[in-house]
This record gives C-alpha cells, structure tokens and sequence, in this order.
C-alpha cells in the first residue's frame, strides 16, 4: 500500500512540476512576444513620423496590410506561445526592414542630389536595400501561408521604384 501511494505521490509531483515548467515557459514566451511587439510599434513609429520628409507612401500602406495580418495571426496562434515569438519576431523584423528601407531611401534622396546623374548612386542604393527587400518579402510570403492567403498583394505596393526607374 505505501509503494503505491509513493508512487501517486511521485506522479502527482511529476505532474505538478510539468504544469509548472508549461506555466512559466508560456510565460517567457508571451513576455519575448511583448518584447518583439513593443520593437516593432518602435520602427512603425518611426517610419510614420517621418523625420527625413520624403514621400513614404508605399511604405505605410504595406505596414498597414501587414498590420492587419500580423493581428490576424496573433488572434489566431494565441494558444500557442510558440507560434506567437515568431510571429512577433517576424513582424518586427517585417517593420525593421522596412525603416532600413526608409531610412536608405533618406540617404540615396540626399546622394542623388549631391550628385545628380550619377548612376553609381541608384546602384548603391540598390545593394543597400536588397537584404531588406527580400526579408520583407519572404515575411509577407510566409503571413500570407500562415493565413491560406493566395494573393500577396502587398507585392504590388512596391518598395522598388528606384529599381524601376532607368
């Protein structure tokens, strides 16, 4: 009879300490989301207050659409603290690369005044925002994966004019 009641015991300890373990795992998990999220609203921000005053148009109407997923899919995932860190870590690298963008953009507007016609600075530019451009496509590539969305029309709000004009 003791053998089995030391054995209920040790169980329900085991049982005791597993929950606790979950308890405070999820915890540290939600804390690192709030974390990811407090960064992110920090980039959003400053892309929105516009410091460098120039056009930024495409830019907030993408993090708006992204906005809108990126609540879509906390609600969504919000059972799962997992989930929900790289959720949060991808929208907040989503808002980084997008005020790396923003910023490069600042810069490549002041270069090309400096030296009006010289093509060498659109070519800058370009190296400068690559790393960004694709982070910010496969995140909204997988939001939209992530949601069973088809069309990633954020696509067509691109980031690329300067890539375009010749």
């Amino acid at each position: 009879m003791s053998i089995l009641l030391t054995g209920i015991l040790v169980f329900a300890a085991l049982v005791f300490l597993y929950v606790l373990f979950r308890f405070i795992q999820d915890k540290n998990l939600r804390h690192l989301a709030r974390e990811h999220e407090t960064h992110a609203n920090h980039y959003e921000e400053k892309i929105t207050n516009n410091p460098h005053h120039i056009n930024v148009m495409a830019e907030k109407e993408a993090l708006k659409i992204m906005r809108k997923r990126y609540l879509r899919l906390v609600e969504k995932f919000k059972k799962d603290p997992k989930m929900l860190v790289e959720i949060t870590r991808d929208w907040e690298h989503y808002a980084h690369a997008i005020f790396d963008f923003v910023s490069e953009k600042a810069v490549f507007e002041i270069d090309s005044e400096d030296h009006f016609g010289d093509p060498s600075a659109r070519e800058r530019f370009r190296k400068r925002v690559a790393a960004s451009i694709i982070q910010k496509d496969k995140i909204e590539e997988r939001f939209c994966k992530l949601l069973g969305i088809n069309d990633i029309s954020i696509k067509y709000i691109k980031l690329r004019a300067y890539e375009r004009e010749e």
